[in-house]
């Protein structure tokens, strides 16, 4: 594409506030630490503890972090995309650092549904035709009765695809149970 730099994409980064309470706080240096570089924070030239000290960033001056300097040059190139749901990690990064925030919103059920039909067409490949008397639409129904976003969509479908081929699925009153 002719660009120059390092694009670096974190999906599921919320898991950094999922862990014991020193593995959170080197998630969130980390995280800081990879803002404070990708914003080309002139504090991280040059010699790493005053980039430390200066912008409250942990377990970088052992080992060789002690004399490797975040940043050799100013612009550095490094661009950050992380994919979140809401956490208490996102709102401190979003405090302090304040980068271009995109919330997604939840697809409309007839997005959802073409969403749900390709994933079935994509079971049936996979697998071979269910033997079912379940139509795509009643599947779909069934699944989508709940408040249902994207992912939980495609986490359903295919469980319920599964059930369906292992014959554990009945139908009580046009819902799949």
């Amino acid at each position: 594409m002719g660009f120059k730099g390092l694009l670096l994409i974190f999906d599921e980064a919320e898991v950094v506030d999922l862990f014991t309470a020193s593995q959170l706080k080197r998630g969130h240096n980390f995280l800081n630490a990879l803002f404070f570089t990708a914003q080309n924070d002139e504090i991280l030239l040059g010699n790493p503890r005053r980039g430390c000290l200066e912008r409250n960033l942990d377990y970088c001056l052992s080992g060789i972090g002690r004399t490797t300097p975040f940043l050799y040059q100013r612009p550095c190139g490094l661009k950050l995309l992380f994919a979140f749901t809401p956490t208490n990690a996102l709102n401190q990064l979003y405090k302090r650092h304040s980068p271009i925030r995109i919330d997604m919103q939840s697809l409309p059920n007839d997005a959802l549904k073409r969403v749900f039909e390709h994933i079935y067409l994509l079971y049936e490949n996979a697998y071979g035709v269910l033997k079912n008397t379940f139509t795509i639409e009643t599947i779909f129904q069934s699944i989508i009765k709940q408040d249902i976003r994207t992912r939980l969509l495609v986490k359903s479908a295919v469980e319920i695809l599964d059930l369906i081929r292992m014959n554990q699925v009945i139908l009580l009153d046009g819902v799949l149970k």
